[in-house]
């Protein structure tokens, strides 16, 4: 088993390299030829291909308010998350994020015949779109525990050698700023834990430990672990501690991106699965929801059937059923009730003789 174990790296090296001689944890790690570039764009492209596709899928969206929600649909992120460090958001700092912007606007809605939109949406074109877009992920989480993990650094608490919540939180919260400005925090959060926040808790953490707990007792046994049963010769493929759990958490990224497809398992798809259930486990959200709207109208029936049986018949408001029919009620006296404004003829008992 440790043999087959040793052999992994090599594996990976030798069959799943890069077309044009760029190995797989160039890809990976994001040093490959105009990476950033190439992030960028698709990045761009997915952003604004989800507005498209889901809140102006009719085309009645104006342009401006369009295109603002797709850079915040794109970059989110990027816009939001620098300031908890009173950083400059790389979207002022740079003019790549709003160039991709503009060009993927325009391709998505502007293109002739609206060729751009139907490229983008052929899966050869979107698993391109998911891979890129995808590594933009990766480098911004590796990006941003470094940047918190630098700021507080030389001031850990006196629990643990390293700073330890604060770098995993800021790359965790740097993939969640936009879909909380976009959709609000009690329907961005009200069905569980969404796939951001399981994939940014995980891989961030992963990172934050293997790469910067020299001397805790968490990044010493982590790194133990994983050289021992998975990595045994990492040094000699050029994967030190601080590419090789950049490389697992990109391919572990990866796969999971290509497997949400919506030609794949769909968005739904999560590796942590008990991680995402709602509070109440018994049923899935959508049957919740299916539920308690006819919880309401079984309660709201059984109010007025209660305030009807305690009021006067007069006084009740009558039912279509009661309206529809004409009540007869024939006094002791013999007398004949009018009805609708004439007087009904009835019968006598023991007799054929009628009477107004």
């Amino acid at each position: 088993m440790s043999k087959a174990f040793e052999m992994i790296p090599d594996v990976v090296t030798d069959y799943l390299s890069v077309i044009g001689g760029i190995r797989t944890s160039e890809y990976l790690t994001g040093e490959i030829p105009y990476s950033i570039e190439l992030q960028c764009f698709w990045m761009a492209i997915q952003g604004f291909v989800k507005v498209r596709e889901g809140v102006d899928k009719d085309r009645q969206m104006n342009w401006f308010h369009c295109f603002c929600l797709g850079v915040v649909v794109s970059y989110g992120g990027g816009l939001f998350t620098p300031l908890w460090l009173g950083r400059p958001t790389a979207m002022i700092a740079n003019d790549l994020c709003f160039g991709a912007c503009i060009l993927a606007y325009w391709i998505v809605y502007w293109t002739p015949f609206d060729i751009g939109y139907k490229l983008c949406r052929t899966f050869p074109v979107a698993l391109i779109t998911t891979l890129f877009a995808e590594l933009f992920r990766v480098c911004g989480i590796v990006n941003f525990c470094n940047a918190a993990f630098d700021a507080f650094k030389d001031k850990p608490s006196v629990y643990y050698p390293i700073p330890v919540f604060g770098p995993i939180f800021y790359a965790t919260i740097l993939g969640n700023m936009g879909p909380l400005f976009v959709s609000g925090f009690h329907s961005y959060l009200g069905n569980g834990m969404p796939w951001g926040f399981q994939k940014g808790l995980v891989c961030s953490s992963f990172y934050h430990f293997y790469a910067h707990d020299t001397t805790g007792i968490i990044g010493t046994q982590l790194r133990r672990f994983v050289k021992t049963y998975f990595f045994m010769s990492t040094e000699q493929h050029g994967l030190d501690d601080r590419v090789l759990p950049i490389v697992v958490i990109s391919a572990f990224m990866h796969i999971v991106a290509v497997l949400q497809m919506p030609q794949l398992l769909g968005p739904t798809f999560s590796p942590f699965t008990m991680l995402s259930l709602p509070k109440r486990r018994t049923s899935s959200p959508q049957s919740i929801e299916k539920q308690v709207p006819a919880q309401k109208d079984v309660r709201q029936t059984q109010a007025a059937v209660s305030r009807q049986k305690l009021e006067p018949f007069s006084k009740r408001t009558p039912d279509l059923g009661e309206e529809n029919q004409v009540k007869e009620v024939i006094p002791s006296n013999g007398e004949a009730k009018e009805v609708d404004g004439k007087k009904k003829k009835r019968k006598k008992k023991g007799g054929n003789k009628k009477e107004d």
